[in-house]
């Protein structure tokens, strides 16, 4: 086990659990209010949440985290609607390529600002900016309806500004040509939101004939083998392989790359699966790099751009799982410190 000194340990360890809280507390907010509000509307019987737009892109890592996240955040506060699956959303926004498309950035953009001239506007005003979003929401969200979006179905879309040491957060909701709710919060830059709005999108091309190519109009970035989209924070990459449960375990297969030489370390402490059905939680009771496992952490060197192979148990699974909603897997290297590799949407066999 790797030496440390405990006080040292803390000290090292209270800013990026503080950072950690703050995103999960603001998620839990926005969620929270969503939710009471749509609960409180008999005219919404399911809700899906578009990836947030940022920089007027609406395919960016940050934007896809901050929807992943809400769409998990909702689901676990106890909502009386369906939730519409992440990728059920995605396919049926632009699944296909003959389907009109409608502009989340469009959307988003009147909708901030409108939300932002709330501080200094009257109420008629305010009630003004909003009616002329909804112009713009109804031209886009016409579109919806050749692409399996039902007039029971609400979509929440946002737009994501950068302030500096945070990032603000700011969303609508509609249900056919209207905005029906919304909500804002501000996001601290921690490493991993950095690194998310570093991360560049990359899309698939084919050759087009002699000078030129066609870019492909992707839904997600590459995905792995499971369907699953990788984890990436600076030099780590953490992709899932394949989940399988048997009994009352759940087992995931990892593949980790680095592409620097470092010392990596695993840990069954704060590593989980939530159940994606229900929002059960599962917590891991053995890990495993390469020939080295532990019921505790596990640890082995990582040499530059070399794959290892992880593995990660959970116990005490009561539930048949189908889908995994959220991976958790607690790690640490010197160059990123200690961390949580994030996955969704896991399918289990």
């Amino acid at each position: 086990m790797k030496p440390f000194n405990l006080p040292l340990l803390i000290a090292f360890l209270l800013p990026t659990l503080a950072f950690a809280q703050s995103t999960d507390r603001e998620i839990d907010k926005i969620a929270g209010q969503l939710v009471s509000a749509l609960n409180n509307n008999r005219k919404v019987k399911a809700v899906g949440v578009a990836n947030f737009a940022y920089r007027g892109n609406a395919q960016t890592a940050i934007g896809r985290y901050l929807a992943n996240e809400l769409t998990l955040g909702m689901s676990m506060r106890g909502p009386q609607f369906d939730i519409i699956p992440r990728e059920v959303v995605a396919e049926r926004l632009y699944g296909s390529r003959d389907a009109a498309k409608p502009d989340l950035g469009a959307i988003g953009g009147s909708a901030k600002e409108a939300i932002l001239k709330e501080d200094h506007e009257t109420e008629t005003d305010q009630q003004g900016d909003i009616i002329d979003a909804g112009k713009v929401v109804l031209q886009e969200l016409v579109k919806l309806k050749s692409n399996g979006w039902k007039n029971s179905d609400a979509l929440v879309s946002g737009v994501i500004e950068d302030k500096g040491d945070e990032i603000r957060l700011i969303i609508t909701v509609n249900l056919r040509e209207s905005i029906i709710g919304g909500a804002r919060g501000n996001f601290v830059k921690t490493p991993d939101i950095r690194d998310k709005m570093e991360e560049q999108i990359i899309v698939s091309v084919a050759n087009n004939g002699p000078g030129g190519i066609v870019v492909s109009d992707p839904i997600n970035p590459p995905l792995s083998n499971s369907g699953v989209e990788p984890y990436r924070l600076e030099n780590m990459t953490f992709e899932v392989t394949g989940c399988h449960q048997s009994a009352r375990t759940i087992e995931c297969s990892l593949n980790i790359v680095s592409d620097k030489d470092t010392e990596l370390y695993t840990y069954c402490s704060r590593s989980r699966v939530i159940d994606a059905s229900n929002s059960h939680e599962f917590h891991a009771v053995e890990v495993k790099l390469a020939d080295v496992s532990s019921t505790n952490n596990a640890r082995k060197s990582v040499v530059s751009n070399i794959p290892i192979q992880g593995l990660v148990r959970f116990g005490n699974v009561d539930q048949k799982v189908v889908t995994i909603a959220k991976m958790e897997i607690y790690f640490y290297t010197d160059q990123t410190g200690y961390q949580i590799a994030t996955l969704y949407n896991v399918p289990v066999k």
